[in-house]
């Protein structure tokens, strides 16, 4: 847990890059940007109470709407 605490405090006012869009958001990451990857580019993500518990692909689109 003092991994996870340094990677808050560290990260808390810069954007991180995920690849991975089954990365759980924890209350931990309230108010941080995440550049997440969805197969072409990188989509910003702002995590907000709502967000908390859900995973970040369930936020970034994959497919084009047509």
């Amino acid at each position: 847990m003092d991994n996870f605490n340094y990677i808050i405090i560290f990260y808390k006012y810069k954007i991180i890059k995920i690849f991975s869009r089954n990365f759980i958001i924890y209350p931990g990451f309230l108010g941080m940007s995440f550049y997440v990857y969805n197969g072409k580019r990188f989509k910003v993500l702002t995590i907000d109470k709502l967000k908390i518990g859900y995973k970040l692909g369930q936020f970034i689109r994959t497919k084009k709407i047509k």
